[in-house]
């Protein structure tokens, strides 16, 4: 792809999974591997958990076939997550901020092999499931 494709790739992504009608138009996305039913099947259920889910992007990296990208997420967390660190926590109602980054190798245009990682800890501090760090004494 051209320089600036795969930054173009990013930002469509996000513009359709910031949508409340996003399942209506992911599969432009589709790459034909083996895991991608499986990934709408966990953003169906994610988007239960946080259906005002919204990614900014802070930071998109590109180079040959890969792209990184890393950004803020929030969501009001409304109904139970069966995935992760949320798996077996109550929904609390309470808007939801954390990091997450991105890689991907775009293969034909279309996002192959990827990984992601997202601060779970800061989400189960927001909801008090784990105590915040104590700030410095510095008195």
């Amino acid at each position: 792809m051209a320089a600036g494709d795969l930054k173009s790739l990013v930002e469509r992504w996000y513009e359709v999974l910031n949508r409340a009608d996003w399942e209506d138009h992911i599969d432009q996305f589709d790459p034909g591997q083996d895991w991608w039913e499986e990934w709408k099947q966990e953003h169906r259920e994610f988007r239960k958990a946080f259906p005002d889910y919204h990614f900014t992007i802070d930071r998109i990296i590109e180079e040959g076939d890969y792209v990184a990208h890393f950004g803020k997420a929030e969501g009001t967390f409304q109904a139970e997550f069966p995935h992760w660190e949320l798996r077996g926590i109550a929904p609390t109602g309470e808007k939801l901020s954390w990091d997450e980054a991105w890689w991907w190798q775009v293969l034909d245009g279309k996002f192959g092999d990827g990984y992601f990682v997202v601060d779970g800890l800061r989400r189960l501090q927001q909801i008090g499931v784990v105590p915040m760090p104590e700030e410095a004494n510095t008195e």
